[in-house]
């Protein structure tokens, strides 16, 4: 049975070796990655959507497009998302182009969520029983629901969790074997202490105290403690080849053909490439699903217009073929 610890002010004494931590202040982070098998892209998109990145009413509709992919990444979710969360998700993706096999990876204020549950799943599908502690600093930035989604993971894979906070959580600490308070803050949370359930394990540490501070009964962080900077990478990701792998040649021409086309009739458009391989037809439905293509219905009938996703990724496409 694993634990789950809690920690107020104070950073836990773990074995380095069996220990993957999330910080930006006692080590410096790792480039992450994120790499995810299909049945775990929920947790991606999830964390997408608890940072704000996706909208939240087309969760399942996010979850149903990632079905067509065994493998799920950041890339992917660019190049099939609608405009303008392709743009937001190829941005992020610059933050997510490293590795697995670090010990200490970065808490990114503006995504939370996104830098640290999906890592970590990525990390624990690839180094399974190499490491059973994980070690989440900042962790007042999860909501109740990022914290249930991060438990839910190290549930999966039996990992021994370790929170940082700052103040005292109520949602967390039902959850928790052991809650540990820095002995620098122990007369601002005495009463708190007295209040905690009995079968709760407290303890006070009598480590060096953390880089906190207690001002007018609010805890912050001492901002003139250093901490690490994370790395981000500019790219530009090829969302035909991505979305469509060995088909996107197709899905180029198709593009091609309706851009050449202008307005295009739908109808004229499928008797088209009716004398072509179902592939045809399959990469064109994709084309529609992914956002590359749209509808406008009018009164004479529905017409195909390329989209402004579908513009850009025409044109990355056939950059990337030129140069090579």
């Amino acid at each position: 049975m694993h634990e789950i610890a809690i920690y107020i002010n104070e950073k836990p004494d773990l074995d380095e070796d069996k220990t993957v931590w999330f910080t930006n202040r006692f080590y410096r982070p790792n480039v992450p990655l994120i790499r995810l098998p299909h049945n775990y892209s929920s947790v991606l998109i999830r964390s997408l959507v608890y940072d704000g990145i996706l909208d939240k009413k087309w969760f399942i509709n996010y979850i149903s497009l990632v079905r067509d992919f065994d493998e799920i990444n950041l890339d992917i979710v660019a190049s099939i998302a609608p405009y303008p969360y392709c743009d937001i998700i190829e941005y992020i993706s610059g933050y997510f182009f490293g590795t697995t096999r670090g010990s200490c990876y970065p808490v990114i204020d503006l995504i939370p969520s996104t830098s640290v549950i999906p890592v970590l799943a990525t990390i624990l599908m690839e180094r399974s029983g190499e490491f059973n502690n994980v070690v989440i600093d900042s962790a007042d930035l999860f909501s109740r629901e990022e914290f249930l989604l991060l438990k839910e993971v190290c549930d999966d894979f039996d990992i021994n969790l370790y929170l940082i906070y700052s103040d005292l959580p109520r949602f967390s600490i039902p959850y928790a074997n052991r809650l540990v308070f820095g002995y620098s803050i122990l007369n601002y949370y005495f009463m708190d202490m007295l209040k905690m359930p009995k079968e709760l394990q407290v303890a006070i540490s009598r480590n060096t105290p953390m880089p906190y501070i207690v001002s007018n009964g609010i805890v912050s962080r001492n901002m003139c403690i250093p901490r690490y900077t994370f790395m981000h990478r500019k790219r530009k990701i090829n969302f035909l080849r991505e979305a469509f792998g060995d088909k996107s040649d197709i899905a180029f021409n198709l593009l091609k053909d309706i851009i050449e086309g202008g307005l295009v009739s739908e109808k004229a458009f499928l008797d088209y490439i009716s004398s072509s391989t179902n592939e045809y037809y399959e990469v064109f439905s994709k084309l529609l699903k992914y956002d590359f293509v749209t509808r406008k219905i009018s009164s004479v009938g529905t017409n195909l217009m390329i989209t402004n996703k579908g513009l850009e990724a025409y044109f990355r496409y056939r950059g990337d073929t030129i140069e090579h």
